[in-house]
């Protein structure tokens, strides 16, 4: 406990126990119809980030009378077990129905003698310095660990005179309300950022963000030739397969460089005259499983598995943006069967299940491996920006028609179908690589910026500790000692207002008794 002169003049150092009642006994049998309303508060209807009562329950007092903790308007309410303490679950009761509410046995109701403000006495608990304490004195196992009530009943509070109370909280509240204002404009600022990175992506994929790259940039062959020679490539590595020269030249004549168009581009939005719409079949690399969905389930079982060998790629990896990520690996034999669905470093792997759409791309140092039925892999043509194709695949064109063709009940499925038949804008080979470089700085700088909210809003809960430290200190408003020397008056200190509410509560309790034995 502090001592008298740690504490500023008027104030008194003491235990909680000394301001409040403890778990006060509950409302009796026949105090209250049991058919009377009354509130009824779970664990989760406390809002631990604000410390108020959100969505409580209507119940007849018949049906909590027993087994719950009973509390009435102005009771603070505090959770007492791991974790729900130290996220600060606590409110002050108010707006109960019929006066009364009962909740969960993992709550302290603390209820005020007179000599302290409910509110005060709620925000001196919000205190992470406090919840810290607490948390240190915790007794049970792991995951059931409560603050024991001796620790509650023992915790030492600074209480000033009950006008001062007053003026404490109102600067509380009115400081922090100014916090939870910056707070609410802070909270806009990822969303807002989510549609600009969107937009970039839209503009990016639709040629606008690089309108004015083009109009100084001259003499950029158009991107119809640049597929032409991706399937060009792969036309004569195929031939290069054949057995004999003349079955080649049969089959190059045969396929000659086309690729299937999207009917105008004026349907996508008036693309630039240098931009193609393509599919990954007309960009991907040689070889027929360039562009492949994992094996069937059936093929891939759990007890495949091995410590080490061959990787397993998933969702997982695709969804945290981390190859290295998970350890499911099979053995040299099992690869074999499944070398269809084989890895190559700066393949594209793509989402199916659940979280669709997810891209990522496999860096130079992947390990070698094989995608799991919930991926599909595409290997792209050198020719082609992988990085430019990633930003096509997140822009929310591609999102949105990924989603209206998917299926699935209870989960998003995307099918190899799909992803075969996206339309791909795609622009000249310099210009994927200068779209590239521009959304980069534009991400950074958005990146930028939410770390920065990311801090203020750090910076912002520092200030509502430092604003309780400073009013429990006497450091917040001017003590009532000191405005009354100013003013020429007298007040009561907390020690005299104590004295009075004991000899007020004595007096009250002779009454009852004299009461008791008249009867």
């Amino acid at each position: 406990m502090l001592q008298e002169s740690e504490v500023p003049e008027g104030w008194v150092s003491l235990t909680i126990q000394d301001v409040c009642d403890i778990n006060p006994p509950k409302p009796k049998k026949g105090d209250i119809p049991d058919d009377a309303s009354v509130t009824f508060v779970p664990m989760p209807a406390v809002d631990a980030e604000h410390g108020e009562i959100s969505s409580p329950e209507i119940r007849p007092f018949s049906e909590v009378r027993s087994g719950f903790t009973a509390f009435r308007d102005g009771d603070v309410i505090m959770a007492k077990i791991t974790p729900c303490m130290e996220n600060g679950k606590a409110a002050v009761a108010g707006g109960l129905v019929s006066g009364l509410g009962f909740g969960s046995t993992e709550f302290f109701v603390l209820r005020s003698n007179g000599s302290i403000l409910p509110q005060y006495l709620f925000h001196h608990i919000r205190q992470v310095s406090f919840r810290e304490l607490a948390e240190s004195n915790m007794t049970g196992s792991v995951g059931q660990k409560r603050v024991p009530k001796e620790f509650i009943a023992n915790a030492a509070i600074p209480l000033p005179p009950l006008a001062e109370q007053h003026r404490v909280v109102t600067a509380i509240e009115a400081l922090f309300a100014r916090l939870d204002a910056t707070n609410a404009h802070l909270e806009r600022v990822p969303g807002i950022l989510k549609q600009f990175r969107q937009a970039v992506l839209a503009a990016a994929c639709g040629g606008r963000l690089t309108e004015d790259w083009r109009k100084e940039t001259s003499e950029v062959q158009s991107a119809s030739y640049l597929v032409e020679q991706c399937i060009r490539e792969r036309n004569l590595a195929t031939a290069l397969k054949k057995v004999n020269a003349r079955q080649s030249e049969r089959n190059d004549s045969k396929r000659p460089a086309s690729f299937r168009r999207v009917g105008p581009k004026s349907s996508y939005k008036q693309l630039p005259d240098t931009w193609e719409i393509c599919y990954f079949e007309d960009i991907a690399a040689s070889g027929k499983h360039a562009i492949k969905a994992g094996p069937f389930g059936s093929s891939l079982i759990k007890k495949d598995y091995v410590q080490e060998g061959y990787k397993i790629y998933g969702q997982e990896q695709v969804i945290r943006d981390d190859p290295e990520y998970g350890d499911y690996y099979i053995n040299e034999e099992k690869y074999q069967s499944l070398k269809t669905c084989k890895i190559s470093s700066g393949d594209i792997l793509i989402s199916l299940v659940g979280t669709i759409g997810k891209v990522l791309i496999l860096p130079d140092s992947c390990k070698p491996g094989i995608i799991n039925p919930r991926l599909v892999k595409i290997s792209l043509n050198l020719f082609i920006s992988r990085d430019y194709i990633k930003l096509y695949l997140e822009s929310p064109v591609a999102k949105r028609k990924m989603y209206n063709t998917s299926h699935g009940g209870t989960m998003e499925i995307l099918n190899l179908k799909t992803i075969k038949e996206l339309p791909i804008p795609l622009p000249p080979l310099p210009e994927q690589h200068e779209i590239v470089r521009r959304v980069d700085a534009l991400f950074a700088l958005a990146d930028k910026i939410e770390a920065e909210v990311a801090a203020a809003r750090a910076k912002t809960e520092t200030m509502r500790q430092s604003i309780l430290a400073q009013a429990f200190s006497g450091r917040l408003v001017p003590t009532e000692a000191e405005l009354a020397r100013q003013e020429g008056r007298e007040y009561e200190p907390a020690s005299v207002l104590l004295e009075r509410i004991c000899s007020e509560m004595k007096e009250k309790k002779g009454r009852r008794g004299v009461q008791s034995t008249l009867v």
